[in-house]
């Protein structure tokens, strides 16, 4: 019966038929997942341009650990939403005292759910040092669903550069 079905000139030509179908179907499913709104499938923002930038992201974890700060954040579920988070974020030197005149940044995203990031400048809170510079910001972040986030920082202080990634657990 294997015999005479391998030996008919149908099943040859079937092959060919099979395997373009088989093809198109995999482009399809492919090309569904490339355009959909699934969250689960993302790809890193500037890829290419991060890999050629590699020796400058090096030199920026240098000056990191030369400079020594510390990113002390507290999340607060916030009482206008269930899914809204009150961030606040304290900034401190390498002996551990706060520094003032910063501009804050957060690139935030869950990690099973990294196709919709989010962005925010962080606002001072009103709460200022002798000199009347605050060392305290805030902002609100819609953090949903719960899970593993990941923080992207990025302080601004004169000169100065500070950045920092973090896995932060949001409940």
């Amino acid at each position: 019966m294997l015999q005479r079905l391998i030996a008919s000139p149908k099943f040859w030509m079937s092959v060919p038929i099979a395997l373009l179908t088989m093809s198109v179907i995999m482009w399809g499913t492919a090309t569904w997942i490339a355009v959909s709104d699934d969250a689960s499938y993302a790809i890193e923002k500037d890829y290419y341009q991060k890999g050629l930038d590699w020796d400058l992201h090096l030199a920026q974890q240098k000056a990191n650990a030369d400079l020594g700060w510390q990113l002390v954040q507290t999340i607060h579920r916030s009482k206008r939403g269930a899914d809204n988070h009150l961030v606040e974020v304290e900034l401190l030197d390498a002996q551990g005292k706060a520094l003032t005149g910063a501009s804050i940044h957060l690139e935030a995203f869950h990690v099973a759910h990294s196709k919709f990031p989010q962005e925010v400048d962080f606002k001072p809170i009103a709460a200022s040092d002798s000199n009347g510079q605050q060392s305290r910001f805030k902002a609100t972040l819609r953090l949903q669903p719960a899970g593993q986030w990941e923080w992207r920082w990025v302080v601004h202080r004169d000169d100065e550069l500070f950045t920092l990634k973090r896995r932060t657990l949001v409940q």
